[in-house]
């Protein structure tokens, strides 16, 4: 697997990591001499992403193992800032960032963690799939100021279904909100909210369904409060990727999500 950390600068600089089944990620340096060498994990390293926008001086990597561990990593010197065991003792698949501060990250104990790369702790787990997360993806951000669409995340699962969460409130409180909330607003997430069905229609490029998804901002009270706001159904196996438009949201107001 290789990943890299694009610094923007005059000229674009690539920062390159690579992981095995060993369980160790390496990077590199732009002219491909061996920067660091991070080994925290007990087996294969089964994804990883760099924070969006981030400089090698500030730069954060995190890994999703089959350990079940999250580790986050301070890029400058290649020491561990943060290791969490949240999805422990059940793999963790993937991992995908909202900005250079947020990230999800899902497993086969069927949760989706939110975290933040200043916390050891999760801010919240969501749950609602009754099979394996493999995959995560959060929804492109507002193109402009004009552009006032909600942020969203995508979760695919093995369960058949993918489901649709408001985390609108991760861009407007801020991780420190939901962090001072505790435990006990952990324990708020365990009921989805606000289902409804999803609609898809066939998809000319290689036959994939996309589904159209209307984008409506909440009148609930409670929508600074990630949530499960839709569940779309139909597919007959396993759904393990998930994919938002890069467009963002058409001028009816619509979003297409790829699956």
């Amino acid at each position: 697997m290789l990943a890299y950390d694009t610094v923007g600068s005059l000229f674009l600089m690539a920062w390159p990591c690579t992981v095995c089944d060993d369980g160790v990620a390496r990077t590199f340096t732009p002219d491909g001499s061996l920067n660091s060498i991070l080994t925290r994990h007990a087996g294969p390293i089964r994804h990883l992403a760099f924070n969006v926008g981030a400089n090698r001086d500030e730069g954060i990597l995190v890994t999703a193992g089959s350990d079940g561990l999250i580790c986050t990593w301070n890029l400058d010197n290649g020491n561990v800032k943060w290791q969490l065991n949240y999805h422990m003792p059940n793999q963790a698949y993937f991992v995908d960032f909202m900005d250079g501060q947020i990230f999800a990250t899902c497993s086969e104990d069927t949760t989706i963690g939110l975290c933040s790369t200043k916390s050891g702790n999760p801010l919240m787990i969501l749950r609602g799939h009754s099979d394996r997360v493999l995959m995560v993806r959060f929804s492109p951000p507002p193109r402009n100021d004009a552009d006032k669409s909600r942020r969203l995340l995508a979760s695919a699962s093995e369960d058949k279904t993918i489901r649709i969460w408001d985390v609108e409130g991760l861009v407007a409180k801020g991780a420190e909100l939901f962090a001072s909330m505790g435990g006990s607003y952990n324990e708020r997430l365990a009921a989805a909210k606000g289902l409804e069905s999803g609609t898809s229609r066939p998809h000319s490029a290689g036959g994939r369904p996309v589904t159209t998804i209307r984008d409506e901002p909440s009148t609930d009270d409670a929508s600074d409060i990630p949530s499960q706001i839709m569940k779309l159904e139909g597919h007959e196996w396993d759904v393990s990727i998930v994919q938002w438009d890069p467009r963002g949201v058409r001028s009816d107001g619509k979003r297409l999500l790829l699956r």
